[in-house]
């Protein structure tokens, strides 16, 4: 329920972790951990200073 809802928050594009924490409303540590566990599944990515993004599979072909 935490890691959907969270996910959902992030379904607009970017956001700042004030942002998920106001339409979560998840403790700001159980989210903190959830955000990271999320990264570190590929789930997620932080972009930098806090703002998080779902991962963007990339399709690359070389030739």
């Amino acid at each position: 329920m935490i890691r959907s809802s969270i996910l959902k928050a992030l379904s607009d594009g970017i956001e700042e972790i004030d942002a998920i924490h106001a339409k979560t409303q998840i403790e700001m540590n159980i989210l903190l951990a959830t955000l990271l566990e999320l990264e570190l599944t590929g789930t997620l990515e932080n972009i930098g200073g806090q703002i998080y993004r779902l991962a963007a599979e990339l399709d690359i072909t070389v030739h």
